[in-house]
């Protein structure tokens, strides 16, 4: 109902008044916009860039852009090649408010710009995504302030208009230049790059969820729950036993070099992630604090992050009203559940670190319902900033997770709508900030993947189908093929002692936790059963993200992150359901044991070989770094190394090696020489085919890469793995050096092997 001016209050009657005087002097300030110039110098070119006025107040409202360039090379403007003078017209749109300038200097630099200009509606879409990130953030400090959530917000038109005043003020910052949301971006993206913000994550984790886990063996204590305690620790022993007979000294494989020689100052395209997936790095963070020196401490991170996955979900399943018997079973197999393809591999440490922080939210949500803190609001969210910072599987799960709550009884519907709002708050700040991304024209990590959700060449009627084809691939996987998989390996399992102590274990752990109580060790019928269809309706937000991008949705080791938890729940559930004709609880007990034990023998079979494979990759890669090192133990730093080996794609791959092929190589050798390293580092396969960027699948000739004989360094790299040193330059390169090319110039033979060399590459490696 609308009210006359008259009858409001007088607070209100003020926000109106400043409302309509904002609104004026924005009007009156982009009635008269002003002109634009942009001068410029860089490696010897001068640029001189005008545009007629700075604001494009709607669509077709061009500007005239005027540009008189010297010294240069080329000039690009919005990807159109143009003469080093001249004038066009530019009519801004959503997402391309200003023209971008790429101009190439005479000796080859090349540098990027953008003409500061504004296009109204777009900054109108700007300011609103700002301020709703405003309001967000606003809105949890009044939910930290204000504790417990039983009470209702107190949100009135007022706070409407308030947000309205906000984009007013928004608006006319930008256009008298006092802020710029582009400007705020950038400002963003760069905090986001630097390795101080991934260590700033592990601090704010260690501050938050430390005292957290202190409460919780506390509580645990008091309780006297050994039962519990019991589970947690066979967690750890499995754990260990599945650890112990590869070590922890394997070394990593493409994103681990990657990342870690990002971390200490190699340039990557992963500072263009890191725009988005703000948070994705801090696992490696973790490393950096535990050690550097080899990447044991890779695993070490893995192992517990796989620890705390399975004692969180005990907990959640605990909180759910779960026996710590029937928790236990689901948790093991929700980590062995033989589905994911790449669990092992330290590539999945990022998607670890994903689903810890998701689950932990979870937990952490359930325990805040019935005992709401602080730290438990503060947890929830940073757990969801971890989540949603790191990877985007999982909003899916998020989006359906307050269902624990809100079908659970409780006469507190306020507190249940409140915990809800808490819960979506970063979450939906995060998307915010992508949009915002978007529409501010930003770029970020794959961020042309959003646009092809609404571009897609099929019909309706195709994309339901495709759809309803994946989801049937994930089911087919998940309760058919993934089993047949995990039987076919029993065959080929050569760790059946450390397989039967694995079992023995888990046996031993869920008898104790079944004989602890058998009168109430079982869930009722109807419980398992609602559990079981649970379970199976869980897999579908399981993939409910990448379910809909299409160069995600056949990715099967990306796929199956979550998946395994409704699996896990739903398998759990039929052992119960199957087992009920059985009525004494003590047989019912075994009968249930050694069923589970049945089907984690080929589950378990199959990861002991899923982290063999991994860890013979590993080893595969530190003989050939360890080949390079011991031939060429420091390099001249102008020196430019190319790794030849006339295999393909394909035998890269089977020989264990395909993460060579990009970046890997280059990050690995800038790693182990440390201050002793070459510029660069190329493996070219099919004698000719390289690849010098990271992140980048497009191939270059290799002629295309040298650029000077005289600072070459060649290896080639043979079908055995061998590695050697070329002191001729190869006939099929069909290079005329004129004798410049000599790599004993370039390395000193005499020097010591590179220490980090020594530690990083392994056990394997150190003893030959």
């Amino acid at each position: 109902m609308k009210l006359p001016l008259s009858k409001l209050s007088r607070q209100n009657q003020l926000l109106i008044a400043l409302f309509l005087a904002l609104l004026l002097l924005l009007a009156a300030t982009l009635g008269n916009p002003r002109p634009v110039e942009f001068n410029t110098e860089f490696e010897g070119a001068a640029i001189q860039i005008t545009a007629d006025k700075s604001w494009s107040l709607f669509p077709g409202d061009c500007l005239e852009i005027n540009w008189q360039v010297e010294g240069i090379e080329s000039i690009y403007i919005d990807g159109q090649g143009k003469i080093g003078w001249g004038e066009m017209d530019f009519c801004p749109s959503f997402g391309a408010a200003s023209p971008d300038f790429l101009i190439t200097a005479q000796n080859g630099a090349a540098r990027a710009f953008t003409l500061d200009t504004y296009f109204l509606p777009s900054e109108i879409v700007n300011c609103i995504l700002f301020v709703a990130l405003l309001f967000l953030f606003a809105l949890a400090i009044y939910y930290v302030v204000v504790f417990p959530l039983e009470k209702p917000l107190p949100v009135s038109w007022s706070t409407l208009v308030i947000c309205f005043i906000a984009v007013l003020a928004c608006l006319l910052s930008t256009a008298y230049e006092m802020f710029s949301i582009r400007g705020l971006l950038q400002s963003l993206a760069d905090l986001f790059a630097s390795p101080a913000w991934q260590t700033t994550g592990l601090a704010l984790g260690a501050l938050v969820f430390v005292p957290i886990l202190i409460q919780g063996f506390r509580r645990g204590f008091k309780a006297q729950a050994s039962a519990d305690f019991v589970a947690i620790a066979a967690f750890f022993v499995f754990l260990l036993v599945l650890y112990l007979p590869f070590g922890f000294e394997s070394i990593g494989h493409q994103e681990e070099w990657s990342f870690h020689s990002y971390l200490e100052g190699r340039p990557s395209k992963i500072s263009d992630e890191l725009v988005s997936r703000f948070w994705i790095l801090v696992p490696h963070a973790t490393v950096a604090v535990v050690g550097t020196a080899s990447f044991a401490s890779y695993h070490v991170i893995n192992l517990l992050m796989f620890f705390a996955q399975m004692a969180l979900l005990y907990g959640i399943l605990r909180r759910l009203r779960l026996s710590p018997f029937v928790a236990f079973l689901c948790s093991i197999l929700f980590f062995v559940y033989p589905v994911n393809s790449s669990l092992m591999s330290l590539r999945s440490i990022v998607h670890n670190f994903n689903k810890l922080f998701l689950i932990a939210a979870v937990y952490l949500a359930l325990q805040y319902r019935a005992d709401a803190s602080r730290l438990r609001l503060l947890g929830i969210w940073l757990a969801l900033l971890f989540c949603v910072g790191s990877y985007e599987i999982g909003y899916a799960i998020i989006l359906v997770i307050p269902l624990f709550w809100w079908l659970a009884p409780s006469a507190i519907r306020m507190g249940k709508f409140n915990l809800t709002l808490a819960w979506y708050l970063f979450p939906a700040a995060q998307l915010f900030y992508l949009l915002l991304l978007m529409t501010a024209g930003g770029n970020f990590y794959r961020s042309y993947v959003l646009g092809s959700l609404f571009e897609s060449e099929r019909s309706l009627l195709g994309q339901v189908g495709h759809y309803l084809g994946v989801l049937g691939d994930v089911y087919r996987q998940t309760l058919f093929a993934g089993w047949q998989e995990a039987l076919v390996t029993m065959g080929e399992n050569i760790w059946l002692t450390e397989t039967a102590i694995a079992l023995a274990v888990i046996g031993a752990a869920a008898v104790y936790l079944g004989r602890k109580s058998t009168t109430t060790t079982f869930p009722p019928r109807q419980f398992a059963a609602k559990a079981l269809a649970g379970g199976l309706l869980f897999i579908l937000p399981s993939v409910g993200v990448l379910l809909w991008l299409d160069s995600f949705n056949r990715d099967l080791w990306r796929m199956y992150i979550y998946v395994p938890i409704g699996a896990a729940v739903a398998v759990t559930s039929l052992l119960m359901l199957i087992t009920v004709p059985v009525k004494r609880p003590v047989l019912r007990l075994f009968a249930v044991v050694c069923l589970y034990l049945m089907i984690m023998l080929p589950a378990l079979s199959r990861l002991f070989l899923q982290h063999a494979r991994f860890v013979e990759s590993a080893n595969d890669k530190a003989e050939i770094l360890w080949q390079i090192v011991e031939q060429a133990p420091r390099f001249d730093p102008d020196s430019e190394v190319i790794v030849l080996t006339d295999m393909g794609l394909r035998e890269l791959g089977e020989n264990n090696i395909y993460d060579f092929r990009r970046v890997a190589l280059d990050s690995a050798i800038y790693l182990l020489y440390e201050d002793n390293r070459p510029r660069s580092t190329v493996l070219c396969w099919n004698g000719r085919y390289c690849n010098s960027n990271d992140w980048l699948l497009t191939d270059f000739d290799i002629r295309e890469v040298i650029h000077d004989t005289g600072k070459l360094v060649l290896f080639r790299l043979h079908q055995d793995l061998s590695v050697e040193l070329l002191r001729e330059l190869p006939p099929e390169l069909g290079l005329d050096d004129r004798g410049l090319y000599n790599p004993d110039r370039l390395i000193d033979f005499a020097a010591p092997l590179p220490p980090r060399a020594v530690s990083m590459l392994g056990a394997t490696v150190r003893g030959n």
